[in-house]
């Protein structure tokens, strides 16, 4: 994602997230500047708006997506409402603007050891067996039980 520092704003796809004042706090709302410019602007065509709600510290937000299709452009309120990004084809939410690491999906191309089995393979042709697994864990449970007795005094 890279900033768009010229102003006013080339013939170009954009995005830019507006945050709104914290609850309570008495600041000027931001998206009621952002909504001001778009207004009345022939010359950009407004793509999509996501309009996100107060939730619990963090303030309402707006997100725009929008095309400068042609200029001359009165300046983007930057001082306000800081730059705008970029957009490529690949934008079309606020989601494709967001980093996060990949999740990895399980599947059944990649099967997952068996714990309860240690002999077990991770060869998906192999047939299932019944392990010793259950005989381990009742080993173990006997041994506690055994431990925690209390003792006899002599």
């Amino acid at each position: 994602m890279t900033l768009q520092r010229d102003n006013p704003l080339p013939v170009g796809r954009y995005w830019v997230s507006v945050i709104g004042p914290v609850p309570g706090s008495g600041a000027k709302d931001k998206r009621k500047v952002a909504e001001e410019w778009f207004s009345d602007r022939p010359q950009v065509q407004i793509i999509t708006v996501e309009s996100h709600e107060h939730v619990f510290d963090d303030p309402a937000w707006d997100w725009y997506l929008f095309e400068v299709q042609s200029r001359p452009l009165p300046d983007w309120p930057s001082a306000e409402l800081g730059f705008v990004n970029r957009a490529g084809p690949e934008i079309k939410s606020s989601q494709d603007t967001v980093s996060r690491p990949d999740v990895p999906q399980l599947s059944d191309s990649v099967p997952l050891p068996d714990v309860v089995n240690p002999t077990a393979t991770l060869d998906p042709n192999r047939p299932k067996t019944a392990g010793g697994g259950g005989l381990i864990w009742a080993l173990l449970a006997w041994a506690a039980y055994e431990y925690f007795q209390p003792k006899a005094r002599s």
